[in-house]
């Protein structure tokens, strides 16, 4: 049985230090720690999350939609602008968070200069250069976690909101899709100046990796919806055949429904196995892109007549180690878990835009006791008409 909560939670009167620092979780955390948690342990929803509130701030942005009629209504647009401050306010996050990440590797190449004897940079400049890289890991540690919590609410919300407009009916913004372009064009500037045109031949790989993973978006969202078309078909199969069992049994039609729902789940798992396979593609940018744009990258600047120097490695591989996760890890899953999504919410739009037939009756008999309701229906004769 569910205990209600009645404790409010900490998040609501926390102040900008205890949501930077999650200090309002630190009641719960001592309760476990001390003993196992409870339900009753669990706070009150806070009033933005709650079902109800978030419903009907998605479903007005919906009715909007549909009274447009400059165009079709788009349930992604609705999501948008019912979610904006939260969206504009994860995107501030993640934007800081990525140039600290640019910014670092700047301060540590100067702070490495400060060591060579010919470079003359005072002893004060080489200390505020190394609190400058000490200031970019904080903020990046600072701003990391309250960024993805803002993500996974926004993600809670979304499908709250969505399944609330399904049942009135008869739900991670890849920000790195535009974050990863920006700060791929902001690293290559900065190595132009370390390493010269030698970083066009990291680039050129990065290239290369653009078209493939649009082509992988458009596979993985493609596969998406057949899989859920193979599901829903597959589902509905099993609902028929539990419903008339007795005649399954009867006819001994089996055999002949077991193959029916063998064919149909064999072709589902072969679509699952290949967007499981480029998933994995997506996943092995991870672990080599980052690896072959340095080889090429130093490999150019050898044979240009470059001098590889502790400086120039150091920045150049901080660099990388930041494209490494924004480019190879970041946006492939954007693009994936993108896709996915526009996948889903069209077909969400596609159910929510479904005319509404109100049940009409033909005839009426009329009821001796009106306080016992049934219907009582004589030669009558009903079939589905086939669309």
């Amino acid at each position: 049985m569910a205990v209600p909560n009645t404790e409010e939670s900490p998040l609501k009167t926390s102040g900008f230090f205890s949501r930077l620092f999650f200090c309002w979780l630190g009641d719960i955390f001592s309760k476990g720690y001390r003993r196992r948690l409870e339900p009753e342990d669990m706070y009150k929803v806070l009033e933005e999350d709650t079902a109800l509130q978030v419903s009907q701030k998605l479903d007005r942005k919906w009715r909007q939609e549909l009274a447009c009629r400059n165009g079709k209504p788009s349930l992604t647009r609705a999501i948008a602008r019912c979610f904006k401050s939260s969206i504009l306010q994860h995107s501030l996050i993640i934007s800081i968070e990525e140039i600290a990440k640019v910014v670092q590797p700047v301060f540590l190449g100067q702070l490495l200069s400060f060591f060579d004897v010919t470079s003359g940079i005072p002893v004060a400049h080489a200390y505020l250069y190394a609190a400058g890289v000490c200031a970019c890991a904080v903020i990046q540690a600072l701003t990391h976690h309250p960024a993805f919590f803002l993500a996974y609410r926004m993600g809670m919300r979304t499908r709250v909101g969505c399944s609330s407009l399904i049942y009135r009916k008869a739900f991670i913004f890849p920000d790195f899709l535009w974050i990863g372009p920006l700060q791929t064009v902001a690293i290559l500037s900065l190595l132009w100046h370390e390493m010269g045109p030698s970083c066009l031949a990291g680039l050129l790989f990065v290239l290369l990796t653009i078209p493939i993973q649009s082509y992988l978006g458009k596979r993985l969202s493609t596969l998406r919806s057949e899989i859920a078309l193979k599901t829903d078909k597959r589902v509905n199969l099993m609902h028929e055949v539990i419903s008339g069992i007795r005649a399954v049994k009867l006819y001994t039609w089996e055999e002949l429904f077991t193959h029916q729902i063998q064919d149909i789940r064999g072709n589902e798992v072969k679509d699952i196995k290949t967007s499981s396979a480029y998933r994995a593609f997506n996943a092995a940018l991870f672990y080599c892109s980052a690896k072959i744009i340095m080889f090429f990258t130093f490999l150019t600047f050898s044979l240009i007549g470059g001098g590889i120097t502790s400086r120039t490695v150091f920045v150049a591989v901080s660099y990388f180690d930041v494209l490494r996760l924004s480019l190879t890890w970041y946006t492939p899953l954007a693009v994936q878990f993108g896709s996915e999504a526009f996948a889903s919410a069209k077909r969400i739009q596609e159910f929510l835009l479904l005319e509404e037939d109100d049940p009409v009756l033909t005839g009426t008999s009329p009821v001796s006791d009106p306080c016992e309701g049934y219907i009582t229906l004589q030669n009558v004769s009903a079939a589905w008409k086939k669309t």
